[in-house]
């Protein structure tokens, strides 16, 4: 007798997935206390089974106190002041890329540390094809060539704001057989059929393999799957991979944490970054598109919670935003949320979350934390002197 098919498999053959809950609860953003709103506003109907879009008309504010983000050029955390204790350091790429270098655990003189590379993208465009799509407003801060040695890359899901085939062909290009992908089942889209791309079709795997991708080098994991690599017997530098539900909250950090890093979204994506261009301001109002698809900084600092995260760096904003305030507006939401949840500390204090510049590095002591004044708590690498999906390490 076979099995049910479970509820999140969009199809017999386990190549797409869908979430099979409802919208997950929502947060109405009050208007943001530095970027006045005008009594202009405008809530567009939902059509059946789809959210409803919220907007209103915004003007600039001088008085906005955290600075921009800006991009700067990556030291990777070298040199740091805690280079001979075992650190983990998380770079931002921009938008939801980061590169994470793990601490090496073997202590050979040989033994290199493992890096992994989430959600590259490099291009200037996201979309279907290089004229067609969301473009950049910050460009990345290096190219894919200038990225130190990795070993591993880990796609979220395959929308092409984080699976990106320009970039994915580059990788291909520099690393060739030195270079393991890791990737969920594909997405189940509804809107799948005015995409010109078999990847919401056929599943990643597949499309990875038509791709030029050798499917040794592709590892396809389902919801709670995992796999441990490099499978290398007797080798003491491994990390173990688990695939998780993609909800807003799920039991990711009671069966997985806590964790020393997480790299959380605090916004949505680029396609309606053109409602920003003309003027106005979306905002996250209950049942709404963007709390359906993206998590608002509200959310994401319950999931830094849920996840048990020691650190959090809020990641997915800023990089395709459409205008300068909707490049500050997440920044703006997620300080008040800490505020009203009473969450003072900024990334790099024992159970904060906050915001770093793209190419720049938070440094993090895995393990046992050393004994260190206050002023040893600010960031150790690429330090500013104004100010300073889930993924997790």
């Amino acid at each position: 007798m076979l099995s049910a098919r479970p509820k999140h498999h969009a199809n017999s053959s386990r190549s797409l997935f869908q979430n099979p809950w409802t919208v997950a609860e929502s947060d109405a953003a009050p208007p943001s206390d530095y970027w006045p709103v005008s009594l202009a506003s405008l809530r567009l109907p939902a059509f059946q089974g789809f959210p409803s879009i919220s907007i209103e008309r915004v003007r600039a504010s001088e008085s906005h106190p955290h600075p921009p983000i800006k991009v700067i050029r990556p030291d990777w955390g070298h040199p740091t002041a805690l280079s001979s204790e075992p650190n983990l350091k998380a770079t931002w790429l921009g938008h939801a890329s980061f590169l994470v270098e793990f601490p090496c655990v073997g202590g050979g003189l040989d033994d290199k540390p493992l890096r992994v590379l989430f959600d590259p993208i490099f291009s200037d465009c996201s979309g279907p094809l290089p004229w067609l799509g969301v473009r950049r407003r910050l460009p990345p801060p290096c190219a894919v060539a200038e990225l130190p040695e990795f070993q591993f890359v880990v796609y979220s899901h395959n929308h092409y704001d984080h699976l990106d085939l320009p970039t994915l062909q580059k990788i291909y290009e520099l690393r060739a057989e030195h270079v393991h992908f890791l990737v969920p089942l594909g997405e189940f889209l509804f809107f799948f059929p005015f995409r010109p791309d078999d990847r919401v079709i056929k599943g990643n795997k597949t499309w990875f393999e038509e791709a030029g991708i050798p499917s040794s080098q592709v590892t396809e994991l389902d919801w709670w799957d995992h796999t441990t690599l490099p499978n290398l017997p007797g080798s003491a530098q491994q990390l173990k991979f688990v695939c998780t539900p993609a909800q807003h909250t799920s039991e990711i950090g009671s069966k997985c944490g806590p964790f020393d890093v997480a790299m959380l979204p605090i916004w949505r994506g680029g396609t309606l970054s053109f409602i920003a261009r003309l003027g106005f301001r979306l905002v996250h109002a209950p049942d709404s598109l963007l709390t359906a698809f993206h998590a608002t900084p509200a959310q994401a600092l319950r999931m830094h919670g849920a996840l048990r995260a020691r650190h959090s760096l809020g990641m997915h904003f800023a990089t395709f935003a459409g205008s300068d305030v909707e490049a500050l507006d997440p920044i703006v939401e997620l300080e008040r949320a800490k505020r009203e949840a009473r969450i003072v500390g900024d990334w790099w204090t024992e159970g904060g979350m906050g915001v770093i510049d793209i190419g720049e590095t938070a440094v993090v002591h895995v393990g046992e934390a050393p004994q260190k004044s206050d002023d040893d708590h600010a960031p150790h690498a690429n330090v500013r002197s104004n100010n300073e999906t889930p993924k997790s390490a």
